[in-house]
């Protein structure tokens, strides 16, 4: 049965009530109804998005303010679809919640694709400078246009390359076969380096490197750590080729079943929600190394991201110059 709306609750409970009051019986509580809310992601739980999502369910159930009328259902593994179709699910009112990386909400908000393009930022206190600043606000309002409303700004983490072999230059990259998020921007970027990128849907992704579909397929650390993917790639090269933003979003048919103290509590468990997810990855980028190394895994640091960069150099000139040439000049400006 589909959730019900708080003005449909009331609507039953002054039902209830009355039908009470004929048999003598006491009214049901309104606070006795609690909306079930559907948060989706793709990754599993132990991943920084999965651990965001863990958190903002915990939020959410000691705030006054919505434990009486919520109970966020956290659906990982992409239970509830990919995040292509969870974002859609989401800005048309199937699902409540979603918590989705920039590089797939891209396909709804073009603009928001230029955050993926390879070597845009210095590192992640850079990212966060301009997520949480004035550029991060514009690109708020962007998904408010699209009916996606924007809760709080998380993080994936900082990208690095898995394959069978090192890849140390961009020579290293010729011909492989890569798997990529579904992002025009990251096939662009690749392509630029001279692999075969092509995407694929993240729950299908170890299977595919497992039946040698793939050579290899870029991540952050934590989420390499949380899916085993040492399991079915030999080297790990921290090329740091990308910084993955995440964020909450949130349905309008849930916020409009909310009132405004609910709605700015809910962003508030949001926002505790998103600084786990940017501990989490900083923390798995630090601890995930040594246990992909401890489980056997060869991990490369001697790359030559500069020489990466400069090959990647066209790939971020095109997403400026198609998604906002002087947006991508204000980021390279933004200082920590």
């Amino acid at each position: 049965m589909a959730a019900l709306s708080r003005r449909r609750v009331a609507l039953c409970s002054a039902a209830l009530a009355l039908g009470a009051s004929f048999l003598g019986a006491r009214p049901v509580q309104a606070g006795a109804f609690r909306r079930v809310v559907r948060l989706g992601v793709v990754t599993p739980i132990a991943s920084a998005l999965g651990q965001a999502c863990r958190a903002f369910a915990d939020a959410v159930a000691t705030v006054p303010a919505l434990n009486d009328v919520l109970q966020i259902e956290v659906h990982p593994n992409g239970e509830v679809g990919s995040e292509v179709e969870m974002v859609k699910a989401c800005a048309s009112g199937a699902l409540d919640l979603v918590f989705a990386t920039s590089n797939v909400v891209a396909a709804q908000v073009p603009e928001l694709g230029l955050l993926d393009a390879p070597f845009l930022f210095r590192d992640t206190a850079h990212a966060h400078a301009t997520l949480d600043g004035p550029i991060g606000q514009e690109f708020v309002g962007l998904l408010r246009d699209k009916g996606l409303h924007l809760l709080a700004w998380g993080e994936n983490g900082v990208r690095h390359v898995t394959a069978g072999k090192p890849v140390r230059a961009p020579s290293d990259l010729h011909g492989v076969r890569i798997r990529v998020p579904q992002s025009e921007v990251m096939l662009e970027g690749f392509r630029a380096l001279g692999a075969t990128p092509e995407t694929l849907p993240f729950p299908q992704l170890f299977e595919a490197l497992r039946l040698g579909r793939f050579e290899a397929q870029e991540n952050p650390v934590a989420t390499i750590v949380a899916t085993h993917l040492e399991r079915v790639q030999r080297c790990l090269s921290m090329t740091g080729h990308a910084y993955s933003a995440a964020f909450f979003i949130a349905s309008p048919d849930l916020l409009e079943d909310l009132d405004d103290t609910q709605r700015a509590a809910l962003s508030a468990c949001a926002r505790i929600g998103a600084q786990a997810s940017r501990d989490a990855a900083r923390h798995g980028e630090q601890e995930g190394v040594e246990q992909l190394r401890a489980a056997g895994m060869t991990i490369i640091e001697d790359v030559d991201r500069a020489a990466l960069a400069t090959a990647a150099a066209p790939a971020l000139d095109a997403a400026a110059r198609r998604l906002g040439a002087d947006r991508a000049r204000r980021i390279k400006a933004v200082q920590t």
